[in-house]
């Protein structure tokens, strides 16, 4: 984070920013995930960030019902509770301390062990940063896919541009990136907060998955992400959902007008070819052109 981000952010929080700064603000990708969370939970008067405690206390009363929709209160604090604590130890850090970070290249996966020892299975075309003092919260920005082993502790905030997910201490999958968000719980129990829905606790074998602006619930047997095993599978994924995983593995982009169908089957990590043609044969679509890492797709004639 650059010293004017750093400043414009507080800024921010003191609702003195100008249209420019806020553009400004939005280009920096260690802040514009948390721009956005933070607009979204409304428009605060910022208190004096002497404690979390002390700063929920403060912006608490402030909140509008409407803006919150259905979400438990007692869950909405928190929620807000350590957005507010991300804030704080993102701001106040010293500039001498950069947060790690990890990416993942098409057809890489990578297991990251983090400061308290949880494990992140960053699989390929992935984006993983730590975020402000583990000593005090434990934050990761995403953007991609990746699968959570979480060691039992402090909450435990995973951000993305859509949504914010929390947990103590659990096995857990988000997939954040382009048009889709899906979280899936492997073991134990996580929260899933989005401008998009109302707050959703998800238990082993439990899921939800958004795309465009629906909410589905999920359920599943798996231990544990199929990615995880050198096959992406799906059963009953929108099509979209598929080519995304398949962009996201091979670090192509693929050019679809959209249908309705829904697509079962599973392709392999490591071969793009037979990939795309595992996806394709059974959906009825054939590769119309290519325009270098572009893929054109179109249904095939009757």
């Amino acid at each position: 984070m650059t010293t004017d981000s750093q400043n414009i952010l507080s800024r921010l929080l003191n609702q003195e920013l100008s249209d420019q700064e806020l553009l400004q603000l939005r280009k920096d990708p260690d802040l514009a995930p948390m721009v956005d969370i933070i607009e979204e939970t409304g428009q605060w008067d910022t208190p004096e960030f002497g404690s979390t405690e002390k700063a929920w206390q403060q912006i608490a009363p402030q909140i509008k019902p409407a803006r919150v929709r259905t979400l438990r209160p007692l869950f909405w604090a928190a929620a807000v509770a350590a957005v507010i604590a991300i804030f704080m130890l993102v701001v106040n850090a010293p500039q001498a301390s950069t947060p790690d970070s990890w990416s993942t290249a098409a057809m890489e996966s990578k297991t990251i062990t983090l400061p308290d020892g949880s494990t992140v299975t960053l699989n390929a075309g992935s984006e993983l940063e730590l975020q402000g003092n583990w000593d005090e919260l434990r934050a990761v920005l995403l953007n991609g896919s990746a699968f959570f082993e979480v060691e039992k502790g402090a909450t435990f905030s995973v951000i993305t541009d859509q949504g914010l997910v929390q947990v103590l201490g659990t096995q857990f999958e988000v997939i954040s990136d382009k048009d889709q968000y899906v979280v899936k719980c492997f073991e134990g129990s996580v929260s899933v907060l989005s401008p998009q829905a109302t707050e959703t606790v998800l238990t082993t074998g439990q899921g939800v998955r958004l795309m465009g602006s629906s909410w589905e619930n999920l359920s599943f047997t798996a231990e544990s992400p199929s990615w995880t095993t050198g096959n992406t599978s799906f059963t009953s994924a929108p099509i979209r959902e598929v080519l995304n995983a398949f962009e996201r593995q091979y670090g192509v982009e693929v050019v679809y007008e959209d249908d309705l169908r829904e697509y079962t089957g599973a392709f392999p990590n490591d071969d793009v070819e037979a990939a795309l043609q595992i996806i394709l044969r059974p959906m009825n679509l054939e590769v119309s052109s290519t325009e270098g890492n572009r893929i054109h797709l179109r249904k095939m004639s009757e």
